[in-house]
């Protein structure tokens, strides 16, 4: 891996602890940290033809949408946060299409793992008064994607 790739995925590893820990605490992710990724990410791939994770343009726009368009029913009927769809399209956006299924299935177990943590800590009634904070579980599979990704490049 080239040392600017390094430093990319450092510095996107520490904007998703970041945008987690957010959401961990306040149970909403802002905007500007979206940004915060998202322009760098665009301008990238409008300068070079490549998205900071070497990902196409053409990739990286599907990634987004479909990432937006699995969580959109989440937010729409089953109290999932916009911030967390708009997160997952940011992160589809990074990974690209084809990373795409991977950080979902990841972000799942993660999720699942959450869930099951909470269940045994709680026990079932109290379990199921809490709203987990999803952007912990994407930001999650997020990290495994680019652990995974950058492990089979060395």
């Amino acid at each position: 891996m080239s040392p600017g790739r390094e430093t990319a995925v450092v510095a996107l590893i520490v904007w998703a602890a970041t945008v987690a820990a957010v959401d961990w605490r306040q149970r909403r992710v802002p905007n500007t940290l979206l940004l915060a990724a998202l322009l760098p990410a665009g301008v990238a791939l409008i300068w070079f033809g490549v998205g900071i994770l070497g990902v196409s343009p053409v990739s990286s726009f599907l990634g987004a949408l479909a990432a937006g368009l699995i969580l959109l029913p989440g937010y729409l009927w089953f109290g999932l946060g916009a911030g967390d769809v708009k997160l997952a399209a940011v992160l589809g956006f990074l990974v690209g299409w084809g990373g795409l299924c991977w950080l979902m299935l990841l972000a799942a177990l993660v999720l699942g793992l959450m869930s099951t943590l909470v269940l045994v800590g709680l026990g079932p009634v109290r379990a199921s008064t809490v709203r987990l904070p999803a952007a912990v579980a994407l930001g999650g599979g997020f990290f495994l994607v680019l652990l995974f990704t950058s492990m089979g490049n060395r």
